[in-house]
């Protein structure tokens, strides 16, 4: 009886050692409720006279297991871990651009991608050199908003001799073969739905009589000018052409509704002549409607109107783009009809997808592969189509895509 006491007690010394090791000889040992173990003598000692016992019970015991081995939870880091994205953006002072590099940081690293994020401070300078930095610090893909895309040709050769994709966002890159893909706006989109939101608002299909209309545009030298513009006329030359839309000034040629840096103060002076020439007044010829492809443009045309006596209740119905804080003010009192945004968080989610699809081997959408000739080819792009924004819909398309935060807006209600 005392052997097999003995031999008990032996057993059950060994299972307490056994779980010392599985669960942590630290943690047991400063456990209160646990009995002092015997010396490793004693052990020793009791253990010379016990059986052989078999590990096969210990060894059948289970726990949860990862369904990766070790190898494969490697792997599947390395895939992830080591993908890294570099980005280049031209300002860390405008606040578009820095929500938009955080933002594409955010998506990347929310995915466990590492990624080189650097603003170059409307610096052209700094932006060749820090690309450099992204591209010798051996990224994946590389993301490029560019200050002057006819600028970094020297800089990407490095990227092309290493093999790295490049995407341009939103900003043209000419004159590099290394420039893989284009994501940006579709420019013409723009002018083409503030041409249709004036043929809706006039209901011009089923109208009777005839619409005056007049077309301002931004500067000639703006390598975007005619993309602003072609887009409205493709809409409405044919009311035009029929005699339902007028220009009772007969400026309807690119060059002559241009305005100089797009400054509000050109257009202003542009809409005064026009008021001068056409005799438009309240009293007088009525004015339907002025497409202005931005708001600076519209801003001062709106001056110009305000000053001969036009009020919330007659004036034209006028388009704009890019959302101004005076642009919202006015149409909040009724005095501008819409205007037009870029979504950039639409973009940025497109341009995520294009940069994984790159990783991934996986085709990369696009829907441009006409239009964009960067000097050493077409380069396909990927066009986010422009948003209508009115009084009755602009705070929440606003706010989800950096224009404007809650607070900024609550100021204006």
């Amino acid at each position: 009886m005392r052997n097999k006491n003995r031999v008990s007690y032996v057993i059950i010394m060994l299972i307490l050692a056994f779980t010392m090791v599985g669960c942590g000889y630290q943690q047991i040992v400063n456990n209160p409720d646990i009995p002092e173990m015997p010396s490793t003598t004693m052990v020793t000692t009791l253990t010379s006279a016990v059986p052989t016992v078999s590990m096969s019970l210990i060894s059948e015991t289970t726990y949860p297991i990862n369904p990766h081995s070790e190898t494969e939870m490697h792997e599947e880091m390395e895939t992830v871990i080591n993908k890294k994205i570099g980005i280049s953006m031209p300002s860390n002072t405008t606040i578009p651009w820095v929500d938009y590099g955080y933002y594409l940081k955010s998506l990347f690293e929310k995915d466990r991608y590492q990624v080189d994020l650097q603003f170059a401070d409307q610096d052209i300078l700094k932006q060749i050199s820090q690309i450099n930095d992204i591209i010798l610090g051996n990224c994946d893909v590389l993301v490029i908003s560019a200050i002057d895309g006819d600028s970094l040709t020297d800089v990407l050769a490095l990227a092309k001799e290493k093999g790295i994709p490049v995407i341009a966002l939103i900003n043209f890159i000419v004159k590099s073969n290394a420039v893989t893909y284009f994501a940006t706006y579709n420019y013409r989109n723009a002018s083409m739905l503030q041409a249709e939101f004036i043929k809706t608002k006039l209901d011009i299909d089923k109208a009777k009589g005839s619409f005056n209309i007049e077309f301002f545009s931004g500067d000639p030298s703006d390598s975007n000018f005619n993309i602003f513009s072609g887009g409205a006329m493709d809409v409405l030359k044919p009311y035009l052409d029929k005699g339902i839309l007028i220009c009772p000034s007969g400026q309807t040629e690119y060059i002559q509704i241009a305005t100089e840096g797009w400054r509000p103060e050109k257009a202003k002076e542009r809409m005064e002549s026009l008021i001068e020439i056409c005799n438009y007044s309240p009293q007088e010829t009525q004015l339907d409607a002025i497409l202005c492809v931005s708001d600076p443009l519209s801003i001062g045309v709106i001056s110009a109107l305000d000053e001969v006596g036009y009020s919330k209740e007659n004036f034209p119905i006028i388009t704009g783009q890019n959302c101004e804080m005076q642009t919202l003010i006015y149409m909040l009192s009724g005095v501008q009809s819409m205007s037009v945004i870029r979504p950039a968080r639409t973009l940025l989610d497109q341009t995520f997808a294009m940069v994984v699809a790159l990783l991934n081997g996986e085709e990369v959408e696009v829907n441009d592969v006409e239009s964009y000739d960067n000097e050493t080819g077409i380069i396909p792009t990927y066009l986010c189509d422009p948003v209508v924004v009115t009084k009755e819909n602009y705070r929440e398309i606003l706010i989800d895509n950096f224009y404007y935060s809650a607070e900024e807006l609550d100021a204006l209600e």
